[in-house]
């Protein structure tokens, strides 16, 4: 990995941490103070777009968050501006759920070091997830599928 590269991975590894400890001051500080940076939550449908935007986002998310980094793939773009993408499992709720979802970010690098300028999660395909969720449960065996209570008995 290059110098340029480890800064997006650094950030995002710094976002995960933030997440596990609900540290919004910490979260907001990862991301450039610029009207044109950009989140977009898996669950939202519209960007969170400028700081603003981003801490009422970020705010809104009640549920604390467990985040694992799966193969990252960090790349520099230019002299000051490099990506990472990822796989990242999210667990979140009560009780609780895993989402597997593909995250991009983006980070320039400014008089204050490196930030996050654009941040992406794209959830895998509903199918994709439901047959990971199956495929799991059945290594127990058929009697480990939750029961369904609008299934009849």
């Amino acid at each position: 990995m290059s110098r340029n590269e480890a800064p997006a991975q650094d950030l995002l590894i710094a976002l995960t941490e933030a997440w596990r400890r609900r540290d919004i001051e910490a979260l907001t500080a990862l991301f450039e103070d610029s009207p044109e940076t950009t989140y977009l939550d898996a669950g939202e449908v519209d960007p969170w777009i400028g700081p603003p935007a981003i801490r009422r986002g970020l705010e809104a998310r009640g549920t604390a968050l467990d985040f694992r980094i799966d193969a990252p793939r960090p790349r520099s773009l230019a002299p000051d501006v490099a990506s990472v993408f990822a796989v990242v499992e999210k667990r979140t709720g009560t009780p609780p759920m895993t989402e597997r979802m593909r995250v991009t970010l983006v980070a320039r690098r400014a008089a204050q070091g490196w930030k996050i300028v654009h941040y992406a999660e794209a959830p895998r395909a509903p199918l994709l997830e439901l047959e990971s969720y199956y495929e799991a449960i059945a290594a127990d065996g058929l009697e480990a599928i939750p029961p369904r209570p609008w299934a009849p008995s």
